[in-house]
């Protein structure tokens, strides 16, 4: 399917280096006892925006103004949606994948603003 935009110059200028907390599952050992899963940490480079002011008005509360959308031009290796990411000194979780990567060759992803991170803490 052929793209209708070309968003690589713009995507790879505003791009920067942000950590994911990368969730796995929790399963038994070979006693039958329960083992949570302890998630990854891995590096990967995207562009982190902030919403226009209108996008934040017209959410009816669903968007606040420490959210932001998270645009990269690979597929991660795993589905990001639920995992946390660090952004400099905030944490956001992936609340959402926005799925038109066919049109655009950008994978999108919304970013709900958890709290300011200390580095400390959340799965450390």
């Amino acid at each position: 399917m052929a793209q209708y935009f070309n968003f690589k110059r713009l995507i790879e200028k505003y791009s920067t280096d942000f950590t994911v907390c990368v969730p796995s599952k929790d399963d038994f050992d070979d006693s039958g006892e329960y083992v949570k899963g302890t998630p990854t940490k891995q590096t990967f480079r995207g562009a982190i925006l902030s919403h226009r002011e209108s996008k934040i008005f017209k959410s009816g509360g669903t968007l606040t103004e420490q959210d932001r959308a998270l645009y990269m031009l690979e597929p991660p290796p795993a589905d990001l949606q639920g995992a946390e990411l660090i952004h400099g000194e905030n944490l956001y979780h992936i609340s959402s994948k926005l799925e038109n990567a066919a049109f655009t060759g950008v994978y999108a992803y919304m970013l709900k603003f958890v709290s300011v991170f200390n580095g400390g803490g959340a799965n450390d």
